[in-house]
Formats: structure tokens, C-alpha cells, sequence
């Protein structure tokens, strides 16, 4: 199972900021690191809405579950789902972070 699939539709939203960034971040060079950050937070904020979503949904489920080893299951499972939010906007971060510190360390200094 893919980590989009798992993670659910704040991942999206991530992705969708993470590609805003990198367009912003090609386009203005001189503020790359400066947008870069800006659009991490937004990143950022998306995973934490998403993990927390979804660990909400996985514990609102789990009261239903009869069988105490499938609770178990079930929150595992739940749980990787919602944080796969996470593991997912980390990379994002980390790579919109290395492009904007790479144009930024290439770019002409102005004097």
C-alpha cells in the first residue's frame, strides 16, 4: 500500500504545498530559503492535522472491536496510517529545504 493511500487526503494537501514550494523557490531565487521555510510550516501543519485526524478515527473505531487482539491490530494498523502523514511531509520538508539551501548556495551573491 502506497504511503498517499495509507496517509489519506491531508497528504495531498502536503503535496500540493510541497510542489507550490518548489515552483516558488525556482521562480524566486533570492528568497528561496525564506519560501521554502514558509511553505514547510504549511507542510508541517497539514501532517500534524492528518496524523491527528487520524489517529482520532483509529480510536473512535477501536471502542467497537470486540476482540482484544484485533484492538491490537486495529491500532497498529490505524496508527501506521496516520502517521504515515508524517513520514511523508519529513521528506517533503527535507527536500524542499535541500533545493532552497542549493539555489541559494548557487546563486550570485549581489555586492
Amino acid at each position: 500500500m502506497s504511503l498517499f493511500t495509507e496517509a489519506g487526503v491531508f497528504a495531498y494537501g502536503s503535496l500540493l504545498l510541497f510542489v507550490a514550494g518548489l515552483a516558488v523557490c525556482l521562480r524566486a531565487r533570492d528568497r528561496a530559503v525564506s519560501s521554502a521555510s514558509a511553505f514547510s510550516a504549511g507542510i508541517a501543519g497539514f501532517a500534524m492535522l492528518g496524523a491527528g485526524a487520524g489517529q482520532r478515527m483509529v480510536d473512535k473505531y477501536i471502542h467497537d472491536v470486540p476482540e482484544l487482539a484485533e484492538r491490537v491490530l486495529c491500532l497498529s494498523a490505524g496508527t501506521r496510517e496516520a502517521q504515515a502523514n508524517m513520514v511523508l511531509a519529513g521528506g517533503m520538508i527535507l527536500m524542499l529545504m535541500l533545493v532552497a539551501a542549493g539555489i541559494s548556495a548557487l546563486s550570485p551573491r549581489a555586492s
